[in-house]
C-alpha cells in the first residue's frame, strides 16, 4: 500500500509499522520496512520514507557551528554558568540543570552561555532537538564527559494519550547510569515535565526560573544600547 498508492498520507503506515517492530524487537518485520524504503525510494518518488532510513541506520552525530553568545550577558548569568560548570567538575556523576520560564526571557541565551563555556572548557556540547525511540538508551551508552542540551524539553518530548517520552530519561537522568554527562533542560513551565522528573532531587541538582529583567539588569541593557542624548530617561523607564 505505501509503495504503490500515490496519497502520502498513506506512508503513516510504514512507520507505524515500523515503530512496532521496533519495540517488539521484530527484525523480520523491521526487514520488511527496509524493502519497503527500497522499492520507493530507489527512484525518489516518495522521499518522505527516508525517515525510515535514518530510523533504521540508528543515531548518530551532526557537527555543527558552535554555540557562541554575540550580545552581552546582563545581570549574574555568567556567575551562574560558571558555578554549575564546577560542580560539574567535582561532581562524580551525572549533573542536571533546569531552565524554566516564558518564552524570550533568557532560557536559551543561558543555554548558549552555559554550552559555550563547557566548550572553553574542553567539553563537548550534544544538542538533542528530536524525539526517536531509543534515544535515552543511546545517551546513556556514551561514557564520555559530554554537555547535552535539551532546548524546549517539554514540547520536543511532550506526553500525548498514548505514551510519555519523558518516563524514557528517568533512569538516565537518575545520575546512576554509566560515564558522566551535564544534562541541561529548557522549558517555559515545570507543568510540562514528568512529575518524577522534577519531584526527584537527585535528578536534577539546579533549577533556575528566569523572571523579567531586574531594574539593575535594565539599566544596565539601556546604558548600553541608548543614545547618550536618552540617557537621563533610564530611571524613568526603571520606575
Amino acid at each position: 500500500l505505501a509503495c504503490y498508492c500515490p496519497d502520502n498520507r498513506v506512508l503513516g503506515y510504514a512507520v507505524d509499522t515500523l515503530m512496532y517492530c521496533y519495540r517488539t524487537s521484530d527484525s523480520k518485520g523491521m526487514l520488511m520496512c527496509a524493502r519497503i524504503h527500497s522499492a520507493v525510494n530507489r527512484n525518489e518518488e516518495y522521499p518522505h520514507l527516508n525517515g525510515l532510513y535514518n530510523i533504521m541506520t540508528g543515531f548518530f552525530l551532526k557537527v555543527r557551528p558552535d554555540l557562541v553568545v554575540k550580545e552581552p550577558v546582563y545581570g549574574v548569568h555568567p556567575e551562574k554558568a560558571e558555578k554549575v560548570l564546577r560542580s560539574f567538575k567535582v561532581f562524580q556523576r551525572n549533573l542536571g540543570v533546569i531552565l524554566s520560564g516564558d518564552k524570550g526571557i533568557g532560557k536559551s541565551l543561558f543555554a548558549r552561555l552555559l554550552s559555550a563555556k563547557a566548550v572553553e572548557a574542553g567539553y563537548p556540547v550534544i544538542i538533542v532537538d528530536q524525539a526517536f525511540p531509543g534515544i535515552a538508551s543511546y545517551i546513556e551508552s556514551i561514557e564520555q564527559e559530554v554537555v547535552f542540551l535539551f532546548d524546549e524539553f517539554d514540547k520536543t518530548f511532550g506526553s500525548n494519550h498514548d505514551s510519555d517520552p519523558q518516563s524514557t530519561f528517568l533512569s538516565l537522568f537518575d545520575g546512576t547510569s554509566q560515564g558522566k554527562k551535564l544534562f541541561i533542560i529548557t522549558c517555559n513551565s515545570l507543568h510540562g515535565l514528568n512529575d518524577y522528573m522534577v519531584n526527584r532531587p537527585g535528578r536534577f541538582h539546579y533549577h533556575f526560573r528566569f523572571g523579567y529583567p531586574t531594574g539593575e539588569e535594565i539599566r544596565q541593557y539601556l546604558t548600553d544600547k541608548l543614545d547618550g542624548q536618552y540617557q537621563n530617561e533610564i530611571e524613568k523607564v526603571i520606575r
